[in-house]
């Protein structure tokens, strides 16, 4: 049976080894310097949030498709809720619904810019 620490280190894809004082952080296989540190501590920081970001670019993954347009379609009928229409400026959908999800729908010209312009920007255009 492996330990708590063995399948950990199954999911973790970068090393961190000491060499020459400093704390160094290396790709699994070896070939790549990622960052050196004073510290085990705060290599290991940095690990940390290297291994979270990979894993929140992951979960981004999900939204495409379909999924980003119910995903949408349900922050459009927040703002609908909570402000009677949906033609609303990006700030005024930012205020419901935040940055992101207001920066999405602007770039598909589901609500405007904050220029007033409702045309579709780049991702719209996908």
């Amino acid at each position: 049976m492996r330990s708590l620490s063995q399948y950990l280190a199954l999911l973790v894809t970068e090393t961190i080894r000491h060499e020459g004082g400093k704390w160094v952080i290396y790709s699994k296989d070896g070939s790549k310097k990622l960052g050196e540190y004073d510290t085990e501590e705060a290599a290991k920081k940095r690990l940390r949030q290297i291994e979270f970001f990979k894993r929140q670019h992951e979960s981004d993954l999900a939204f495409k498709g379909k999924a980003m347009k119910s995903h949408l379609d349900a922050a459009k009928d927040k703002i609908r809720e909570k402000l009677g229409t949906t033609d609303v400026t990006y700030k005024q959908a930012m205020k419901v619904v935040g940055a992101t999800l207001a920066a999405r729908l602007a770039a598909r010209g589901m609500v405007k810019r904050s220029d007033g312009d409702k045309s579709k920007g780049e991702l719209g255009k996908q």
